[in-house]
């Protein structure tokens, strides 16, 4: 039998307005989302529509709109087309363990969320074990200060629609039949010449391998490289997405230190050998610190010497503010063909187009095209053709310069509040390039920045902590900050944000 549906009922919500209070459809979101874990509003229960809604609490469509899609992404809603919203029946806090608190929430363990359950596999438990800091839940993924979120709200779907409209009404039948495991040679063909004409990359289309991001990049990379034991040198803080791959490659990663010139090469060498190294040279994430040159020769001399590679993440170059841009690593390797090159659309056009791309040296193109093959047989081709013409026709460029233009803004916002704002100990870092910066803390709070970032988050910010990218326990007492993430936030969002930041910072000290 199924349940009654409810009908729409009035929602009273107590929204705070002035200079320091969050953006409303940030409180507007977490209102409704707690009186769904409530039960003040029952599994079916019709939400009014976000025209009644806005007009009885004073604010914009928009505003409620935006609260209502983030509630859906989320699961605590769903959109009935042509009936309205509703609450969910089944809650993602119904997939976890009972007894499952908030604390736990922000350091997940995953391997404990079926205790009763089956018996994973020791690789999945390990690699369950092993993957770090999670992002934090309980804010929406549009909080201010998220890291590593471009902003989609100015990308020309208008455009792609287009695009999009002239490859699949009437496809090519060709396209329709197997693809090529290296990904569509009009998309390789793209990339290698925006390689070859913004980051001075000589590279050939047969090259080029077609992912859904850095982390399959690196899976593949794995798979082709390394055997099970195999030692790979990583950064220490890091980039925690690369942890899973390596794990289920059965690798061991090694964590190295970062300073001030990025990965210490020479603390590498004085350790246990490695097959591969895996690195952010141009913008280490996260610090935002890079690889100096006298360390990426020698690297480059590590690795021709030890029949070693060097898996090089170039995640997001194209936000450069100040100096020219860096040559790639892989742009010294002349002649040695060691180093295999990860670029990633996610941070350039939106996060969820989950495309990107592996560029290996030509001796392991056909190994590698081989391996596909056999496991996955070609990458999906729903969104390849649109983007090859996205970039063939201009308007990746156009977009890249547009975003440029308006992520320098922001940033110079975000730094011109945070002098006012916030003590003056506290040090900015990582303004050359990238999304985010980070917010050295003052000696003060020395061992606190997880405190800190605890307190952000209870204010509706969306900040993390330095240290919680450190594998090693006693690198994270010299790696203390808060990482803010500012290409996401518009710059009428942040003075309210930096003032809540200032707040957490008081209160944590």
């Amino acid at each position: 039998m199924s349940r009654k549906v409810s009908r729409a009922r009035l929602i009273a919500l107590s929204l705070e307005r002035g200079p320091s209070a969050p953006p409303l459809h940030i409180q507007i979101y977490a209102q409704l989302r707690q009186a769904v874990l409530d039960g003040r509003l029952a599994a079916d229960t019709r939400l009014p529509s976000s025209r009644l809604l806005a007009e009885e609490s004073g604010c914009s469509r928009n505003t409620v709109l935006s609260a209502y899609e983030q509630l859906a992404a989320e699961g605590y809603i769903i959109a009935r087309v042509g009936a309205g919203s509703y609450v969910s029946r089944v809650l993602p806090e119904d997939l976890q363990p009972q007894g499952a608190t908030e604390a736990q929430d922000s350091s997940p363990q995953p391997h404990r969320l079926a205790p009763k359950g089956p018996v994973l596999a020791q690789r999945a438990r390990r690699i369950l074990d092993g993957v770090g800091q999670q992002r934090p839940t309980g804010l929406p993924a549009f909080a201010p200060f998220s890291v590593g979120a471009p902003d989609g709200r100015h990308f020309p779907f208008d455009v792609w629609g287009r695009l999009a409209g002239r490859f699949w009404r009437a496809p090519d039948p060709l396209l329709l039949k197997q693809g090529d495991p290296a990904g569509l040679p009009e998309l390789r063909q793209a990339i290698a010449d925006y390689l070859g004409g913004v980051r001075s990359l000589k590279v050939d289309p047969e090259q080029i391998f077609i992912t859904s991001g850095s982390q399959q990049a690196l899976t593949w990379a794995c798979r082709l490289l390394l055997d099970p034991g195999d030692r790979v040198w990583i950064e220490d803080p890091g980039y925690n997405g690369f942890r899973a791959p390596l794990l289920a490659a059965g690798a061991e990663p090694s964590p190295v230190s970062v300073d001030g010139e990025g990965f210490c090469v020479e603390e590498a060498l004085a350790g246990p050998s490695a097959r591969l190294a895996a690195m952010a040279p141009a913008r280490q994430f996260p610090t935002g610190v890079t690889l100096s040159l006298a360390r990426r020769l020698e690297l480059l001399r590590w690795a021709r010497a030890n029949d070693g590679w060097i898996v090089e993440d170039d995640y997001d170059s194209e936000y450069r503010y100040a100096g020219r841009p860096l040559s790639p690593l892989q742009s010294l390797d002349e002649g040695a063909e060691r180093v295999l090159y990860i670029g990633s659309f996610s941070k350039v056009l939106f996060s969820g187009i989950r495309l990107g791309y592996l560029v290996v040296p030509p001796e392991l193109a056909e190994p590698l095209r081989r391996l596909r093959r056999a496991i996955e047989d070609h990458p999906p081709l729903a969104m390849q053709p649109v983007l090859a013409a996205f970039m063939k026709e201009g308007h990746f460029a156009a977009h890249v310069r547009r975003m440029r233009l308006i992520y320098a803004k922001r940033q110079a916002c975000l730094r011109q509040l945070c002098a006012r704002r916030l003590p003056e100990e506290v040090r900015l870092e990582g303004l050359d390039a990238g999304l985010h910066l980070v917010a050295r803390l003052p000696a003060g709070l020395a061992g606190r920045d997880q405190a800190v970032a605890a307190c952000a988050r209870a204010r509706g910010l969306m900040v993390q902590a330095l240290s919680d990218y450190c594998l090693a326990p006693e690198r994270r007492a010299g790696q203390q900050g808060l990482l803010l993430g500012f290409a996401a936030t518009a710059r009428s969002e942040m003075p309210w944000a930096v003032r809540a930041l200032a707040s957490a910072l008081t209160e944590a000290g």
